[in-house]
């Protein structure tokens, strides 16, 4: 019996930012916004502390094909 190899497609950036994400912050209602140019992320939303926002950041700086993250996140008081 021959092995058989499966290829998956490739995800889109957007996809690597909302599994991110997801991991960290859009399970507890966030709505994050994001836009990429060159390897540069701008991220844009409220969340509810500064350790959201740098676990936020964090997040999408570990996603491969991201050089910088401007991080443009209001914490909500």
């Amino acid at each position: 019996m021959s092995k058989q190899y499966f290829t998956h497609q490739p995800h889109s950036m957007d996809e690597r930012f909302e599994r991110a994400l997801f991991l960290g912050l859009l399970d507890r209602g966030r709505r994050l916004q994001w836009t990429v140019r060159d390897g540069e992320v701008e991220l844009r939303g409220h969340v509810r502390s500064y350790y959201e926002k740098q676990l936020a950041q964090e997040s999408l700086a570990g996603v491969p094909g991201v050089e910088r993250v401007r991080n443009q996140l209001v914490v909500e008081r």
